[in-house]
């Protein structure tokens, strides 16, 4: 029979999952603004600029969420403190 997966497991796994999307961001961000600068820029250079600044941002966004869940969530003591946090954090991102 399958064990249930725990919520270590699944923080770990959104962890590894938001590193991977932060790269994946900061990519697309480098790509866009290449394009813009290049020698042959497209007839909209300041949109593929935008665009890599937006990558930019979600990739730090999602580097933020990274540091919340590794250092802070995973660091506290019982499931009910780590629950917590999490809800404080959504709460708190969802302001913004």
């Amino acid at each position: 029979m399958n064990r249930p997966v725990t919520l270590q497991e699944i923080l770990q796994a959104k962890i590894t999952s938001l590193e991977e999307m932060a790269g994946q961001l900061k990519g697309l961000s480098e790509l866009k603004r290449n394009i813009a600068d290049a020698e042959n820029p497209p007839e909209h250079p300041e949109r593929f600029r935008q665009k890599a600044m937006e990558h930019r941002r979600d990739a730090f966004a999602a580097l933020a969420a990274k540091y919340i869940l590794e250092e802070l969530v995973l660091a506290a003591r019982t499931k009910a403190e780590q629950i917590a946090l999490m809800r404080h954090y959504v709460l708190e991102f969802a302001k913004r």
